[in-house]
């Protein structure tokens, strides 16, 4: 007899209990990657462990993947996941030998040899060396394959890859799940829930009963407090500008810029914001779209 899916997703998780993961872990494998399985194939209309369906969520997710939509990491897990439950479901024993897939990234040795030339000229050494060289191999290889000359980059294609960046690392901000506020089934938290919690919180808050404030408010503010002390910290404010935009959730890095027009005028004319690069890349009066 063809057991359901809930069951597989059970019985795999107890292997995996037994294992001698976590129980975060093994929550996290339940909430972050069986959950959207299970609702896959609540949405497809079956309830029993189909091996054909399994590897259509896998290409579904592929597809994702592709799009910038998710992330290479969430997607090797989720194929991971898969993997645990297709050998739980045809052996009976789950197998735990696959490990998830990492990407290496070499760009040429011309450009490897380049960066490090330039972390020596720097004197960078240890660990912050071992970050930068990561993070610069993953640069000259989108530049690679963007055909750009590494002695024709300019600023605008710096802040285009690292707008590439945010988008493609929207979901990891979360911590793998798909949204930042999630239900146990995977589905986003509704917003008419959020702001009603937000208000009985708010009217639970010493002095805070009588502001009229909503969720909202709290994003504005917590972006343009977030800029304000990367300046008064003297903290290289375009460098740091694509994390803040990941974490906001934009799609487009030209969406965070709208805060920095909300700063105080001193902190406006701070010499951490290069505003002739801005101007270059994007139009002044460009709307806003996702603020």
């Amino acid at each position: 007899m063809t057991k359901t899916i809930t069951r597989i997703i059970d019985d795999t998780l107890s292997q995996i209990r037994k294992h001698g993961l976590k129980e975060s872990s093994v929550t996290d494998y339940q909430k972050s990657l069986f959950q959207p399985i299970l609702k896959y194939f609540i949405q497809k209309g079956c309830e029993c462990y189909d091996r054909g369906l399994l590897e259509e969520f896998l290409s579904y997710h592929d597809a994702r993947r592709k799009n910038g939509e998710i992330s290479h990491s969430y997607f090797s897990r989720f194929q991971k996941a898969a993997h645990l439950l297709i050998s739980t479901a045809e052996t009976g024993q789950t197998d735990f030998s696959m490990r998830s897939k990492t990407g290496a990234y070499f760009p040429t040795a011309e450009h490897l040899a380049l960066i490090n030339k330039i972390l020596d000229s720097a004197g960078y050494k240890g660990t912050a060396r071992r970050d930068l060289l990561s993070t610069m191999k993953h640069f000259f290889c989108y530049i690679e394959g963007s055909g750009i000359d590494a002695g024709q980059i300019t600023d605008r294609d710096i802040l285009l890859v690292f707008n590439e960046v945010s988008i493609i690392n929207r979901s990891s901000i979360a911590g793998g799940r798909e949204w930042f506020f999630q239900q146990t089934d995977g589905s986003p938290v509704p917003v008419r829930r959020m702001t009603k919690l937000f208000w009985k919180c708010r009217k639970k808050s010493s002095g805070c009963a009588e502001v009229r404030t909503r969720p909202y408010d709290l994003r504005h503010a917590f972006a343009t407090h977030t800029l304000m002390q990367w300046i008064e910290n003297g903290n290289d404010v375009m460098a740091l500008l694509p994390y803040l935009s990941a974490y906001m959730g934009h799609s487009k890095i030209s969406s965070t810029f709208y805060y920095i027009h909300l700063l105080p005028q001193r902190l406006r004319e701070s010499a951490g914001i290069e505003w002739d690069t801005l101007d270059e890349i994007y139009r002044e009066g460009e709307h806003y779209e996702e603020i």
